[in-house]
């Protein structure tokens, strides 16, 4: 009598993959909160691009002529590597420049 007791009160637990259900509500969620804040950032970055390529808005952007000083002068000098080596060789451009 026990045992038929205790199987009929035990109600059949709903599993996903072995797991419990509530996992798999976790992992959907999750799923689709990271879908919603990558696709919101991809939107801000073509709003954004879109009003900074408009022709004469780049120019009035606070802090935009320091950052663009700033990108010149650690990219500037590594764009005559390649024409200096053209030009005097390899190891001539990088031992006597």
């Amino acid at each position: 009598m026990n045992v038929a007791v205790r199987e009929a009160a035990a109600a059949p637990r709903r599993e996903f993959f072995g797991h419990p259900w509530g996992l798999a509500f976790l992992a959907g969620t999750e799923t689709w909160v990271s879908f919603s804040y990558y696709g919101m950032q991809s939107l801000l970055v073509l709003y954004m691009s879109g009003q900074l390529l408009k022709p004469g808005h780049v120019e009035h952007i606070l802090g935009f002529k320091p950052f663009h000083v700033a990108l010149q002068g650690l990219y500037g000098p590594l764009s005559g590597q390649p024409l200096a080596s053209a030009i005097a060789g390899l190891y001539a451009a990088l031992i006597f420049a």
